[in-house]
């Protein structure tokens, strides 16, 4: 990490000095509930289930839980190795889609289908879906309600819920394509291409395959985040520690209170909220009022820099990808910059006019808008191999083979493997160093590896 983004999760400030500690989190729980919250007759929230801990879809099963689209049995449970049936699912992906108000003005309407039972819990969510087109039956009236659901099945439903139409033409990747029925090639093919279904490790799909719990949570929560129906708020962490989230939202500070167990994810894996620093991007759930799901990302890239346009706020840069036969490939990107970007070079604060072509980047990036939230710039003047420093100089030996000594600035940024360091009396003879010097030729920047 460079030193603007280590200075920045360091002091957790951010954006314009002396902007207001908003608490409004019951306002915006307010506003986003009737919006985003898909749940309907689900009083209660159900308690972090208790044995999902270490599963691949821990992350999607507790986002679904806290969405009140997934309550679990009785014993505190959700069994996501156990099959999920095709009345189960139905009411999943009706209430991921935002569609619960229905069930209640469907209640006490006699199902369409012959085999659902009146009265069935389930009878109000499949009368909705059939109205919606999410689910048809065989044709004959029939829904069979308690059958596990197929794979292919679920393809379908996923399709129309997102209003995709068939793609017959595509070539799918699975080496069991051939098997799957003619009826939902299309519907497949619809949802792999959205990537809302990837297929097993071993390159098949299995589309005649029961489903788990598990694997209808996953495909639920992709599908909830391409659609933007997962979260009621996204900010960036400013302040860690104590009863509230303190985050930075739209350029202003809200304080949300952090729900008595509420659950934190990173990557994927569950974590304590001990696990959030500052700069971190938040994703929230919010019931009443208070954090209940917390998804903590931190996406960055590093580059150089091809050019800016100051006009247009963005940067041209390169970045280095592997090739697939092992090589080195550069690929070019442009990427825009938000309005309160803080941009660095050289380890003091800076403007986008100011970076020249060449400029090595650590890009700090906003992943829900594909947008960089800080930009560090590093310009080496020299590199080489520290040998001594002195008060207001330093000796170094250059790659070329020369020995050079320098005037150093007051108060030159040092960062030691990687981490900032109290200065260059932390360096010992034999590191590798890069150094950039001010308009003075004196030394004000040094990154050291040890």
């Amino acid at each position: 990490m460079r030193v603007g983004a280590e200075w920045l999760r360091k002091t957790g400030l951010k954006g314009k000095s002396g902007a207001k500690l908003v608490f409004f989190a019951f306002l915006i729980f307010l506003l986003v509930r009737g919006l985003n919250h898909p749940a309907v007759g689900e009083a209660m929230l159900a308690a972090p289930f208790t044995d999902v801990a270490g599963h691949w879809a821990a992350a999607d099963i507790e986002l679904l839980r806290t969405r009140g689209i997934v309550r679990g049995y009785d014993d505190g449970t959700f069994q996501p190795e156990g099959r999920v049936t095709r009345a189960e699912f139905t009411k999943m992906l009706l209430l991921a889609l935002g569609h619960g108000s229905d069930v209640q003005d469907l209640s006490g309407v006699r199902s369409r289908f012959s085999d659902v039972p009146a009265d069935d819990w389930s009878e109000p969510y499949l009368e909705a879906a059939a109205e919606w087109s999410l689910v048809q039956g065989n044709g004959a009236g029939i829904f069979s309600p308690g059958q596990d659901i197929k794979r292919v099945e679920i393809a379908a439903m996923l399709a129309r819920g997102l209003g995709l139409g068939e793609e017959k033409a595509i070539s799918l990747p699975f080496s069991d394509a051939g098997t799957i029925p003619e009826w939902g090639r299309g519907f497949v093919a619809a949802v792999w291409r959205k990537g809302l279904v990837v297929g097993y490790e071993d390159g098949t799909f299995k589309p005649m395959a029961p489903t788990t719990r598990g694997e209808a949570a996953a495909l639920l929560g992709r599908l909830m985040r391409q659609l933007g129906r997962a979260f009621d708020l996204v900010g960036e962490a400013e302040r860690v520690g104590g009863p509230d989230l303190v985050l930075s939202v739209e350029g202003q500070r809200v304080a949300i209170p952090i729900a008595t167990g509420a659950v934190f994810f990173r990557g994927g894996e569950r974590v304590s909220d001990g696990a959030l620093r500052p700069l971190d991007q938040v994703y929230l759930v919010l019931a009443g009022g208070q954090a209940q799901y917390v998804e903590i990302r931190y996406d960055d890239l590093t580059g150089e820099l091809v050019g800016t346009d100051p006009k247009a706020g963005q940067i041209l840069l390169k970045v280095k990808r592997e090739g697939a036969e092992g090589g080195t490939l550069w690929t070019e990107l442009t990427l825009p910059l938000r309005a309160d970007t803080p941009i660095f070079r050289n380890g003091q604060a800076s403007e986008l006019k100011e970076l020249q072509p060449g400029d090595r980047l650590y890009l700090v990036l906003d992943q829900s808008r594909s947008e960089i939230r800080v930009l560090d710039a590093t310009r080496f003047d020299y590199h080489g191999v520290f040998g001594l420093f002195s008060p207001g100089s330093i000796m170094f030996l250059t790659d070329d083979g020369a020995l050079r000594t320098m005037a150093v600035a007051e108060s030159p940024v040092v960062f030691l493997n990687g981490k900032r360091s109290e200065g260059l009396t932390s360096l010992k003879t034999g590191d590798h160093i890069g150094l950039a010097v001010d308009s003075q030729g004196r030394v004000n920047y040094v990154e050291a590896e040890r």
